[in-house]
């Protein structure tokens, strides 16, 4: 966790030297993501992870984040889903022109929905529990309308039926871009 702040101020010392560019006023980006899950059941899980990042200035903005995350346990009929919907703040480094490194804490609810009946991990129903996610990734500029987001890694920390998770994410995608700020 410190090397997470420690980052985190590291980033924020150097967008306060950023030269001032055309930040775009809205990202929305949509693409793949994998999610390694499950406390010590280690569930693979594939998806689709989207946001809509609203910049207030050159390095400071806010995000609202939703994703959902699909899988099937080998010899077990049922499936699992889990369904995030997260905000909060995005730290984007734009002083290149090319790419921009960004990293956010994101904040809200994950609902889980399984039919497995031996699965531990979750009961055999829905249940939501406050969720925490600490990453970043890089983008590269395709043209003033277009990014691509070549990798997103976040740490993704869930709480069920009192058991702590703390699960790994990683997506990447297209980000499409709106305004200028």
């Amino acid at each position: 966790m410190r090397k997470l702040l420690w980052l985190l101020a590291l980033v924020l010392s150097f967008s306060a030297s950023a030269m001032a560019q055309d930040t775009p006023l809205v990202e929305a980006y949509g693409g793949y993501q994998y999610l390694r899950a499950g406390k010590g059941a280690n569930i693979n899980m594939q998806g689709w992870n989207g946001s809509v990042a609203v910049n207030l200035n050159d390095w400071f903005g806010i995000v609202g984040d939703v994703s959902g995350s699909y899988a099937t346990k080998p010899g077990i009929t049922g499936n699992l889903s889990l369904h995030s919907f997260t905000f909060g703040p995005q730290f984007t480094y734009r002083k290149e022109k090319s790419t921009a490194p960004f990293m956010h804490i994101l904040f809200g609810a994950t609902r889980a929905n399984e039919t497995f009946s031996t699965l531990i991990l979750l009961p055999a129903r829905a249940n939501s529990t406050f969720t925490m996610i600490i990453g970043g990734g890089m983008d590269f500029r395709i043209n003033d309308r277009v990014s691509i987001r070549a990798g997103q890694l976040d740490w993704f920390q869930t709480k069920f039926r009192n058991s702590r998770q703390s699960d790994y994410r990683f997506s990447t995608g297209v980000i499409f871009k709106f305004g200028k700020k």
